[in-house]
């Protein structure tokens, strides 16, 4: 599923290959999820922003202006389509750009949804852009039951740390060196606060991951080289997520760690049974 760097890449490229461009005309497949795109007022200008896992989309023509935010689900992806012959399978959402080419919403897997609406209110702020709310929504809710649970487990809350997803919550454990199965309130100070959103954006540096069917917009266009911030590959830069030990958690999410933590494991926090695994999940 994208995480917080493949959709801040998403917002990116949306806002590279549609800037001096209008939206003239929207096609939509029968399967679309993407709510309401039909009742727009065209032509429009798009630009897009990124909040956690939230693509927050803004048409505008004149004094009209609508907010429309997506979320990607397991597979959703925008690109850059310059001849309709070239149409990928699964392409539901067709945004015709003045110049003839498309913005192409694309999902195999169908999760993706999208309605007129802000950021979701039960999600978290930001914790790149917003950091000291973000910082200061944790420390106000400490006391909640659910900051008990084990902090590998708790980083998959969005309420909490939106835009944290399984590769991220795997890298921002192993490379913090903290216990994973100890209580998020045990491990939960300013310094691993910190740490969060300097991970997430390292993430971003390179370029996001070409997981299951998202691989980066960027790689595609003829721009690219001033977009793709790639200091490395994600792969090379992944120390745990796919690689030694791994267990399905109560999350029901494959969790990967570093194997000298392995002692702290009980029966609580397993679902499935402890696994040597290299592959993804």
């Amino acid at each position: 599923m994208p995480e917080w760097a493949e959709v801040r890449i998403t917002a990116d490229f949306i806002n590279m290959v549609t800037t001096g461009k209008l939206v003239t005309k929207i096609k939509l497949s029968p399967y679309v999820k993407l709510k309401n795109l039909a009742q727009q007022v065209f032509p429009f200008s798009i630009s897009a922003k990124s909040r956690g896992k939230e693509l927050g989309l803004v048409f505008q023509s004149g004094n009209w202006k609508c907010r429309y935010t997506v979320t990607l689900g397991m597979s959703g992806k925008f690109i850059l389509v310059c001849d309709e012959d070239d149409l990928p399978k699964h392409s539901h959402a067709r945004f015709i750009l003045s110049d003839q080419t498309e913005l192409v919403f694309v999902d195999v897997r169908r999760f993706g949804k999208g309605d007129c609406r802000d950021w979701a209110p039960h999600r978290g702020p930001d914790p790149y852009d917003e950091f000291e709310v973000f910082k200061n929504n944790i420390y106000t809710n400490m006391q909640k039951k659910i900051l008990s649970k084990p902090i590998s487990e708790i980083l998959m809350n969005q309420n909490y740390f939106n835009g944290v997803g399984n590769y991220l919550r795997a890298e921002i454990c192993g490379k913090f060196d903290c216990n994973p199965f100890s209580s998020a309130r045990e491990i939960i100070n300013d310094e691993f606060l910190s740490h969060i959103p300097k991970i997430m954006h390292q993430s971003y540096l390179c370029s996001g991951g070409s997981l299951h069917q998202w691989q980066n917009p960027f790689s595609n266009t003829e721009k690219s080289g001033k977009h793709l911030k790639e200091t490395q590959s994600l792969q090379d830069w992944l120390e745990f997520y796919g690689k030694g030990e791994s267990i399905v958690d109560k999350t029901g999410r494959r969790f990967w760690f570093n194997s000298k933590w392995r002692n702290f494991l009980n029966e609580t926090l397993i679902l499935g049974d402890p696994t040597q695994e290299t592959g993804t999940n």
